[in-house]
């Protein structure tokens, strides 16, 4: 595989990535704007709030390596 096909491919397959976990990060974010207040803001709503901002670091780091 030459390196220009070689980088697109890589490319392509951050892009799919990003895509898929944002769609996921979203869906997750919507789900947790639609629970009471009292969810959001207990053990569950916590836990889930985590999982949440732990989406947000790993698309933080594929955008890094989309920069490098």
């Amino acid at each position: 595989m030459s390196p220009q096909m070689a980088k697109k491919r890589w490319t392509d397959l951050l892009n799919q990535a990003t895509a898929a976990l944002t769609t996921r990060r979203d869906e997750m974010q919507e789900y947790f704007d639609e629970r009471s207040e009292s969810w959001q803001e207990g053990e569950k709503g916590a836990e889930f709030q985590e999982r949440i901002d732990a989406l947000d670091s790993i698309l933080e780091e594929l955008s890094d390596l989309d920069a490098e």
